[in-house]
């Protein structure tokens, strides 16, 4: 194991929240943060609704962001050298909100540049000129019991669901998961929820490289040899400060005429418990999921054995945070998500995740993130504090290795089937900071990391090699 170096860089900073994963939320169903702000406060972040002097019922907004990514090694397989990229993300929202009928419509332009043909390049980095939610709502007030609601939305639609861990807007990626189909919750006064939705998870064109190089436009897909559908219920403080989530979400994949797939059947069942952060108080979070049905070893068309599919995945952190003006936390984490003992035995163990985002455990993504929800454990501590008004630093800490050294490192699809590399990936530190410097409209970030690469890149097969990864990115986002 390589020495562990803590290190402090003085960085600004914004653009992607720090810290846990967020509560679900509908994607267009009314919140506090998005009602444009009153004319009149003079104080309020500048909106254009606002500005424009439109009407309560007519909404519209957006938010462009521009990043520049930098890391100087490689951990993926057949990958060498550096690598940069410059990467842009512009979206405009427009809403109708007139009473209980909804219709929205976002369009999102994400486009990279300064890629050449060694650059890691995908539809996670691009996918120009793209409508990723059109949807018409309906929301309804005391339906079951006094101040219920019901908000129901079917069309194009980004979706939040729980933790993040298994479906989620992506927020640092440069690109965004997009469903079509239906989505109805529930809520209670209370808290109390429950959420359904059945979908068609969006494919993002192009993919072929060329395309992608030149950010050609080419609109996105759906297809209904992939549907995805889930159940979601959650009831807050239901023993003292605890809440409570139950989930189960069905995911059904076949090959089409233009896409092979793994032809996955799965469906994940999960539970989730914890207290939330609280000045002078402990939290935790506990997540823990099983995923079960059938799924192939591969997308290649002659692979045609289906596997039994049964991975697990759990996460687990504690922290506290301190009464101090700075709303210091310290938290301890743990992820475990398993994978595939044996790839000649019939059974496939290797966690799925699904939709889900990671970057707020695992660290940045982009054109970096080297880990995944898949064949891993990863123990942590992670801490964030607000040195002054409108700044905050995250430091976090985390150590890798394979659950199965037999299985995929999946990110970088490395893999050593007879074991003898062994497991340990390394470990990498990471700060983020960020700036609010006009706060509601404009923020700006960066970021480091390093990854001490552990002992499995010395020995597996076509390992890019055993140098460690400075990662650097630099970070603004415009709201209006």
């Amino acid at each position: 194991m390589k020495p562990v170096v803590t290190f402090a860089v003085v960085l600004l900073s914004g653009g992607v929240a720090i810290g846990r994963g967020h509560a679900a939320q509908p994607s267009g169903e009314p919140s506090a943060a998005a009602v444009a702000r009153d004319p009149d406060d003079v104080n309020g972040p500048w909106r254009l609704s606002s500005a424009l002097e439109l009407p309560e019922w007519l909404e519209i907004g957006g938010e462009q962001r521009t990043r520049y990514e930098y890391l100087n090694s490689r951990f993926r397989i057949g990958a060498s050298g550096s690598d940069q990229g410059l990467y842009l993300r512009t979206s405009v929202k427009l809403t109708i909100r007139p009473g209980i009928p909804q219709a929205t419509i976002e369009v999102m332009d994400a486009r990279q540049y300064l890629a050449d043909d060694g650059s890691l390049l995908g539809t996670s980095q691009v996918n120009a000129a793209e409508v990723i939610q059109a949807f018409a709502a309906l929301n309804f007030e005391d339906v079951i019991a006094d101040d219920d609601t019901v908000f129901v939305q079917g069309g194009r639609f980004t979706m939040d669901v729980g933790s993040r861990r298994l479906v989620a807007r992506n927020r640092f990626r440069n690109t965004v998961n997009t469903f079509t189909g239906l989505n109805a919750r529930w809520k209670h006064a209370s808290g109390s929820s429950l959420q359904a939705f059945w979908t068609l998870p969006i494919e993002r064109l192009p993919r072929d490289r060329a395309s992608l190089l030149d950010n050609d436009i080419e609109f996105d897909d759906e297809d209904l040899d992939l549907q995805f559908w889930g159940v979601v219920g959650s009831i807050p403080k239901l023993v003292e400060a605890v809440d409570v989530e139950a989930y189960v979400f069905g995911l059904h994949e076949e090959d089409d005429g233009d896409t092979a797939t793994r032809d996955r059947e799965l469906y994940t069942v999960g539970t989730r418990i914890g207290k939330r952060p609280k000045v002078g108080k402990f939290d935790f979070e506990i997540e823990s999921v099983v995923q079960f049905g059938s799924s192939r070893a591969s997308t290649a068309t002659s692979d045609t054995r289906d596997l039994d599919h049964l991975a697990f995945f759990h996460h687990a952190e504690i922290g506290y945070s301190f009464d101090v003006e700075s709303e210091l936390r310290v938290a301890i984490e743990f992820d475990y998500a398993t994978g595939d003992d044996d790839p000649a035995d019939g059974d496939n163990g290797r966690f799925d995740t699904l939709f889900g985002a990671r970057r707020f455990d695992f660290g940045p993504t982009g054109a970096f993130g080297p880990f995944a929800r898949s064949n891993l454990i990863s123990p942590g501590v992670r801490l964030a504090f607000n040195p002054a008004k409108d700044w905050q630093i995250m430091l976090v800490h985390r150590f890798y290795w394979l659950e199965d050294a037999t299985d995929s490192f999946v990110a970088g699809r490395l893999r050593d089937p007879s074991g003898s590399s062994g497991s340990f990936l390394g470990n990498m530190p990471e700060i983020s900071v960020r700036w609010d410097a006009i706060p509601g409209n404009l923020r700006l970030e960066a970021g480091a990391a390093y990854l001490f690469k552990g002992d499995f890149f010395d020995d597996v097969p076509e390992s890019p090699g055993s140098q460690d990864i400075a990662y650097l990115y630099f970070q603004s986002t415009l709201t209006f």
